[in-house]
């Protein structure tokens, strides 16, 4: 999963939707990960973890927190009261769901995130130089 996650980092404007169930199951597994386990928020609180996360490692989603939230909801990955004031991580998920979840969890996401981030550009920066150089030289 986190080879995955790191290959799915580097791409631009994704949306949530449009990705095949695999990759859904990781970047909403990460995302959910952002929501304290055993511990009651509220909407605005949820939002605004989902928020920064969605600043630190998912800052190549076109969906916004809302959306997310939702998706979130959808999956079963968090639950909400039947007020839809009260917010938790949900406690079990598919068997293949927690796997993943165990992956990611044991990992600075954010960290993460910004170093493959950081190599790609540095690899970008120095694939420009050599072509470059090469053109110089023709």
């Amino acid at each position: 999963p986190l080879s995955r996650l790191r290959q799915l980092l580097l791409k631009q404007e994704l949306a949530i939707g449009n990705l095949n169930s695999a990759d859904r199951q990781i970047v909403l597994i990460a995302a959910a990960l952002a929501i304290p386990a055993d511990t009651t928020l509220t909407e605005k609180d949820v939002t605004e973890r989902l928020y920064r996360w969605l600043t630190a490692v998912g800052s190549n989603l076109r969906d916004d927190a809302v959306e997310l939230r939702r998706y979130l909801i959808d999956f079963r990955l968090l639950q909400r009261d039947p007020a839809g004031k009260a917010y938790t991580r949900s406690k079990s998920w598919p068997d293949h769901w927690s796997e993943i979840a165990a992956e990611l969890a044991s990992t600075d996401l954010a960290a993460f995130a910004d170093q493959a981030r950081t190599e790609e550009a540095e690899l970008r920066a120095a694939r420009k130089k050599a072509a470059l150089e090469k053109r110089e030289l023709s």
